[in-house]
């Protein structure tokens, strides 16, 4: 009997990889994090694995792992919140996270950007907080994010002998990851909540958003600090056993 072609093999060790994380992703993510202002659901803690995925794994497999991932969390009792688009912030951040990482920036920057843009010109956004009376961009730490993203040159930094430069470049895309995820996020509750399902009204939206100016700094610190604690022994652990 011939031997099957060697095609065949890579795609059952795609299909195993992805079965695989798509389990671990969808357990964690039944496990409440944080509340999202405005619902009665939280962020769930499988928000804090979405960089390792993004950088462990083939773009695509990291995309459709937490898009599976997310579906089976809905079996296990998470239940959706924005009419099953749950998936989409953590599986193209995580896509976005990939392309980054092969110096391929062109589809995660333009992502970011108008992910940042639609929140800007979509109605029912507040695109400017007043602080002191300093109008400060809604997110302005999105756009420092996208600057990372564009100029950080993450794939020569991460891969880097020198643990400094290593620590830092893990960090600073684990934060640009938390941001792309929060940023489309962000648009898909505009969206779902303002639009399709109606749930607020146009007087509560600026009471939402001045809230979540003030707390998504401490949310999206948390969640990438708790990234940056797995992150940095997975990837140690992984570059051990490569160099054996």
């Amino acid at each position: 009997m011939d031997a099957l072609p060697r095609d065949f093999y890579m795609k059952k060790d795609e299909i195993a990889t992805i079965g695989i994380f798509s389990t671990i992703y969808a357990i964690i993510r039944v496990v409440p994090l944080f509340p999202i202002i405005g619902t009665q659901a939280s962020f769930p803690l499988s928000d804090v694995l979405v960089p390792l995925l993004g950088m462990i794994l083939e773009p695509k497999i990291a995309f459709l792992s937490i898009t599976l991932g997310t579906f089976i969390s809905f079996v296990l009792g998470k239940p959706p919140i924005f009419l099953g688009l749950d998936f989409a912030p953590a599986a193209l951040a995580a896509f976005c996270v990939g392309k980054t990482l092969k110096n391929e920036k062109l589809q995660p920057s333009l992502l970011f950007l108008l992910a940042i843009l639609f929140y800007f010109i979509y109605p029912n956004s507040l695109p400017f907080i007043e602080v002191s009376s300093i109008p400060i961009p809604y997110m302005y730490l999105h756009i420092v994010a996208l600057l990372l993203i564009i100029f950080y040159p993450f794939n020569k930094f991460i891969y880097s002998v020198k643990r400094r430069q290593v620590l830092i470049s893990v960090f600073l895309l684990v934060f640009a990851c938390t941001m792309i995820q929060h940023a489309i996020g962000t648009d898909i509750f505009l969206v779902v909540f303002g639009n399709v399902l109606g749930k607020i009204s146009s007087e509560a939206w600026p009471i939402i958003w001045k809230t979540c100016f003030y707390l998504y700094h401490i949310e999206r610190i948390a969640i990438s600090s708790l990234s940056f604690l797995i992150t940095i022994p997975t990837l140690a652990i992984l570059r051990k056993r490569k160099l054996r």
